[in-house]
């Protein structure tokens, strides 16, 4: 299991670099053709082809709120059998520096990664909290 642990680690580290820099085809690599996507508002099958559109939109979207990224805090992985690993990330946002301080803002989100051939890959994304909701409360605050 530590391999694995390690491998779900690194695997989340590239996905934050990914993320970080707007690499969006490589963002968009990191998850299956087809994968579940789950929040507050519900669920739904998303095409890899619609994500890619929607990542730099989304982007854009998180800075007009001072959104400058997100860290990875933590990770606990834990095994599904010999090809799934369910795990559970915590992300510290961060925001730009002309932002107002407030208090730090902590996600978290639940992932199931398949590892088909070719290492790691996202089949089910479930955030635990409604993000916009969140960057929304947070501007209101600063308002």
């Amino acid at each position: 299991m530590e391999d694995t642990r390690t491998s779900v680690e690194e695997f989340f580290h590239h996905f934050e670099r990914n993320n970080n820099k707007s690499a969006f085809s490589d963002a968009v690599s990191q998850f299956a053709n087809v994968f579940m996507a789950a929040g507050p508002q519900g669920a739904r099958c998303v095409k890899a082809s619609d994500f890619a559109l929607a990542l730099p939109k989304r982007k854009q979207l998180f800075a007009s709120f001072g959104c400058d990224g997100m860290n990875l805090v933590s990770v606990d992985a834990h095994s599904l059998g010999n090809r799934y690993t369910m795990a559970h990330t915590r992300w510290k946002i961060h925001f730009t520096a002309d932002a107002p301080s407030t208090p730090d803002v902590f996600v978290d989100s639940t992932f199931v990664l398949d590892k088909g051939e070719g290492g790691f890959r996202v089949v089910v994304y479930l955030a635990h909290q409604d993000v916009m909701a969140i960057l929304k409360e947070r501007a209101a605050l600063k308002s």
